[in-house]
C-alpha cells in the first residue's frame, strides 16, 4: 500500500521529522517539506525536492521503489531565502540520528539501493560515537573484497586466479587488470591544498586526515601531523593541486609494514602460536626419530609429523614477511591504488590502469609513496602470464593479488558485478586458515565455504563508497555523506566469515 502525506498541518506550522517513528507498514511518499534530494526513512520517502525554487521534479516509481528526478529550467519562485538554500546554509548540521537508528535506505547512482535495519544501524552509530573522526570528516569507507565465488578448479589449492578469470569471463569482460596486492593496513587519505580548502569542505582548518577503513584515525596525531606535512609539502612542491586544477584529493591506499598497525595482532595471534608449535612439533619429531632409530616402525607418523613441522615453518615465515622495524617516518610506505576524487569529479568512469599511473605519479612525486606492480588482461596468453607472475609471487612470500574489471562499475544486463576478487597465494592462506589447512579432509572443507553474503556485501559496499564520494564533490550536506558511510560501518558489523 502506497500513501500521499503533505508535510504542512492545518495551522500551516511543520511537524519535524515525524517519518523517524512510522512503523505501521504502509510505504508514505510526502512532501511539502522541500529537500534537495530524495530522502528514504522507514519505509517513508520525500519527493519534493523544491522545483519551484530551482531544484528538481522527482516521480516515486512502484514497485520498483525508486526515484526519478528532473532538474528544474530555473528559479521560478526567486526566492532569496527558500527551503533549498536554507539547506545548503546548514550543510554542517549534525545529522538526526533518529532518522538512522531504526534502519534506513541509501539510494545510490549504482542501480543499487541499500537498506540497512536497525539493529546493526545502531551498531554502527555507537561506533562513530565512540572511536571514528568527527563525521565531517569521514568521507570513504573502503568496500570489502571476496574471493572466487567457486572452489578452486586447481587441485592442491584453495584460491587460484583461474577461477577469477572464469568468474570475469563468465559476466562478459574482455578486459581486466591484476594488481599485486600489499600486506599491510588499508588506509584512505584526503589531502587538502590548504586549509582554507579545508574549512571549505569540511568545517574546520587542517591539512587533511588518513583514516583506517573503520573510520578510525590511522596514526596518533603527532604522527598523523607528521606524515601529512611531508605528503602535503611534496604534492605543493610538484604543483600537484594547479596541475589537477583542484583543492583536494581523496585515495584509497595501503600502508606498509603491516606490523605498524597489527602489532598487537602479530604478538597474539601469530608470534606465539608460530613459537609454540615450533617447539612442540619439534619435539614430537626429535623423539620419533629417536624411536625410529631404536627399530621402531613409526614411519608413518614420523611422514606427518614432518610436514606439519614444515607448515609451522611456513606459517611463521608468511607472517614475518610483513613485518619490519619502523624507526622513523621513512620507514613507512603507502601504495595509493586509487584516486578516487578532485575537486572537478570523481573517477570511477577511468579504468585501473589509469589509476596505476596515478600511482605512479605519487610515487614520482614523495618518497613516502610507492608503486604497485599490475598486469592487463585481455587474452588467455595474458592469463597464463599472470597466473606464472602469482605463482613466483606468492612461493616468495607475498600475499596475492587483486583481479578486477576495466573499471569500478562494469554491469552484466542491469546487474552489477563484482568490483575486484582477491586470489591469495597458498602459503599466506596458512595464516588465514590455520597450518594445516592444505591437509586433504581440511581442504576439502573449506572448498565448501560460502562467499554469496561476501559477495553482496563488496556490491552494496562499493555502490555506497562511490556514492558518499559523489555526494562529497557536489558539497551536499553532512547529512547525506554521512548516511553513505553510516551504511558502509553498519554492513561491516553484519556476521560473515572473516576468513573470506
Amino acid at each position: 500500500m502506497v500513501m500521499w502525506m503533505e508535510q504542512m498541518s492545518m495551522d500551516g506550522r511543520v511537524r519535524k521529522d515525524w517519518y523517524v517513528d512510522h512503523s505501521s507498514g504502509e510505504c508514505i511518499v510526502w512532501g511539502h517539506d522541500p529537500r534537495p534530494y530524495p530522502t528514504i526513512v522507514n519505509d517513508t520517502v520525500n519527493i519534493d525536492q523544491g522545483v519551484v525554487f530551482g531544484g528538481m521534479l522527482t516521480a516515486w516509481r512502484m514497485p520498483e521503489r525508486e526515484s526519478v528526478s528532473v532538474a528544474a529550467l530555473q528559479n521560478y519562485a526567486g526566492d532569496p531565502d527558500s527551503p533549498l538554500k536554507r539547506w545548503e546554509q546548514r550543510r554542517f548540521a549534525p545529522p538526526n540520528l533518529r532518522k538512522f537508528k531504526e534502519g534506513f535506505t541509501v539510494q545510490t547512482g549504482s542501480r543499487l539501493d541499500v537498506s540497512i535495519q536497525g539493529e546493526v544501524a545502531r551498531t554502527a552509530i555507537d561506533t562513530f560515537s565512540h572511536f571514528t573522526v568527527p563525521l565531517e570528516e569521514l568521507v570513504y569507507i573502503p568496500p570489502t573484497m571476496s574471493p572466487p565465488p567457486v572452489a578452486s578448479s586447481v587441485e592442491g589449492y584453495l584460491e587460484h586466479p583461474r577461477d577469477a578469470f572464469h568468474y570475469y569471463r563468465s559476466q562478459g569482460v574482455t578486459r581486466m587488470v591484476a594488481e599485486k596486492k600489499h600486506m599491510g593496513s588499508r588506509a584512505i587519505l584526503l589531502l587538502f591544498r590548504d586549509q582554507e580548502a579545508a574549512k571549505q569542505r569540511v568545517g574546520r582548518a587542517m591539512l587533511g586526515n588518513i583514516v583506517t577503513r573503520t573510520g578510525r584515525s590511522f596514526f596518533d596525531p603527532t604522527t598523523e601531523q607528521n606524515v601529512l606535512t611531508r605528503l602535503h609539502a611534496d604534492l605543493t612542491a610538484d604543483g600537484y593541486f594547479e596541475r589537477h586544477q583542484t583543492e583536494f584529493v581523496l585515495l584509497d591506499a595501503e600502508i606498509v609494514p603491516w606490523n605498524l598497525k597489527a602489532r598487537e595482532l602479530i604478538a597474539s595471534q601469530y608470534a606465539h602460536v608460530a613459537e609454540a608449535s615450533l617447539m612442540d612439533r619439534g619435539t614430537v619429531l626429535d623423539k620419533l626419530r629417536e624411536a625410529e632409530a631404536a627399530g621402531r616402525d613409526v614411519s608413518e607418523w614420523l611422514q606427518e609429523t614432518e610436514v606439519k613441522l614444515a607448515n609451522a615453518t611456513t606459517f611463521r615465515d608468511v607472517f614475518q614477511n610483513y613485518c619490519w622495524d619502523v624507526k622513523e617516518l621513512g620507514d613507512i610506505r603507502i601504495a595509493p591504488f586509487h584516486t578516487l576524487a578532485h575537486r572537478t569529479g570523481t573517477f570511477w568512469d577511468q579504468t585501473h590502469e589509469w589509476h596505476m599511473e596515478q600511482n605512479r605519479e605519487f610515487a614520482r612525486m614523495s618518497s613516502f609513496m610507492m608503486e604497485t606492480e599490475f598486469r592487463v588482461i585481455t587474452s588467455e596468453a595474458d592469463e597464463a602470464e599472470v597466473i606464472r607472475w602469482w605463482d613466483e609471487m606468492t612461493a616468495a612470500g607475498h600475499e596475492g593479488i587483486v583481479i578486477k574489471p576495466e573499471t569500478f562499475r562494469t554491469w552484466n544486463g542491469n546487474k552489477m558485478i563484482q568490483p575486484a576478487i582477491k586470489v591469495r597465494g597458498r602459503a599466506y592462506l596458512h595464516i588465514i586458515y590455520g597450518m594445516d589447512y592444505l591437509a586433504p579432509e581440511n581442504l576439502s572443507r573449506l572448498s565448501k565455504r560460502k562467499t554469496s553474503k561476501k559477495e553482496r556485501h563488496a556490491l552494496m559496499e562499493s555502490a555506497l563508497g562511490m556514492e558518499g564520494v559523489e555526494r562529497f564533490v557536489r558539497r551536499e550536506p553532512v547529512e547525506r555523506v554521512h548516511e553513505c558511510v553510516l551504511a558502509t560501518l553498519a554492513l561491516e558489523s553484519e556476521k560473515v566469515d572473516p576468513r573470506l
